[in-house]
């Protein structure tokens, strides 16, 4: 019996070392050993902040004695680069957090390990720890694709000494002659918060609505979205569309002039961010990924998270001050930007009829 029981758990010490998924939650402390004999974890992400990342390697580093490399790179980058490793079947990153996009690019691919099995502290599997009493996932079989965080992304900013918030809080509003040439965007050809803004527009307000305002009000287009908050707070343009909070917030903190666009006629909706996690198939540090997966999902992972990305953690127990106009609201309801039927759906056919009726 004795030597069963040796070679069972010899034999477990020996799966996990190898990359193979938990068999049970109680067997996190052979995960963590054999992430420590692995010495790093790869995460790949979108999130370019200097503070981001050294919290999260210090901290992480500090809990766990495993080191982090970050890489940076731009949500379309990071997903590219990802799928071609996966072609090759020489992947170098091991968790990846960035927005929705893979669903349509790597889930379909096989590119991503099964998440489920492998979150195995309690207090990231406890459903009261997070809002609406469950974890959320954005793939169909519920375990690929994990959304920690969800906001209520901001429809637009303006310069609160070029107009009132109730010359503003109507899509009316923005069509109005006075504003024509006075409204900025984040390029909603491009992938990102302005496409993001005029997809919803389209989705919600039809053709007409999208073009009379992008063509007819001549809206100006950056690439920069610390150019856009720029050119609100400085008043070159009233209004900002598909701004992000990131950028603008640090601004509005200092006293600039910049106030967020609440439409009365418009529900909000809701988005993941940059808040989605998926640990990459064949991972070269299979056991620091799970290590890494559990702390990014943890209550320090989240604060470390919503402190310097201003996007709202799903976990109850984590509050770091953020704005009331990205908190969602009990009893309203929202559109759910991230919801798989719309985002592999909706949204793709919505994005081909905005190239179609603003360019490229």
């Amino acid at each position: 019996m004795r030597r069963n029981r040796w070679f069972a758990a010899a034999l477990g010490a020996v799966l996990v070392a190898a990359g193979a998924a938990p068999a049970v939650a109680g067997q996190w402390d052979d995960v963590l050993a054999a992430a420590k004999k692995e010495g790093k974890v790869v995460l790949g992400t979108n999130l370019g902040m200097p503070k981001f990342r050294q919290d999260v390697t210090k901290k992480f580093k500090a809990k766990y004695g495993i080191d982090v490399e970050l890489r940076s790179m731009r949500g379309s980058e990071l997903t590219a680069v990802a799928r071609r490793e996966c072609s090759a079947n020489r992947p170098s990153m091991d968790v990846l957090l960035s927005g929705n996009s893979e669903i349509t690019r790597l889930y379909p691919k096989g590119c991503l390990r099964e998440m489920k099995s492998n979150l195995l502290l309690p207090s990231v599997t406890d459903g009261k720890q997070w809002r609406g009493g469950a974890l959320k996932w954005n793939d169909p079989e519920h375990k690929y694709m994990l959304q920690l965080i969800e906001y209520v992304n901001v429809s637009g900013i303006y310069n609160t000494t070029k107009l009132k918030a109730e010359e503003v809080n109507s899509v009316k509003h923005l069509l109005e002659p006075r504003l024509k040439g006075k409204i900025a965007s984040y390029d909603p050809r491009r992938g990102g918060a302005g496409k993001g803004a005029a997809s919803f527009f389209l989705a919600m307000l039809g053709d007409e609505y999208v073009v009379n305002l992008y063509k007819g009000q001549e809206v100006v287009y950056t690439a920069n979205h610390r150019q856009l908050a720029d050119w609100i707070a400085r008043g070159v343009y009233s209004v900002g569309l598909g701004a992000v909070a990131r950028q603008f917030d640090p601004l509005r903190k200092k006293g600039l002039p910049i106030g967020v666009v609440r439409f009365k006629d418009l529900p909000g909706k809701l988005t993941g961010g940059s808040g989605v996690i998926k640990l990459v198939k064949g991972a070269p540090n299979p056991n620091g990924a799970i290590v890494l997966l559990n702390w990014l999902a943890d209550q320090e992972g989240q604060q470390v998270f919503e402190r310097h990305v201003r996007q709202k953690s799903r976990r109850l127990d984590v509050s770091e001050g953020l704005d009331d106009y990205v908190l969602p609201k009990e009893g309203v309801k929202y559109h759910d930007d991230y919801a798989y039927e719309f985002y592999t759906k909706e949204r793709p056919r919505a994005r081909k009829r905005l190239v179609e009726l603003l360019g490229r």
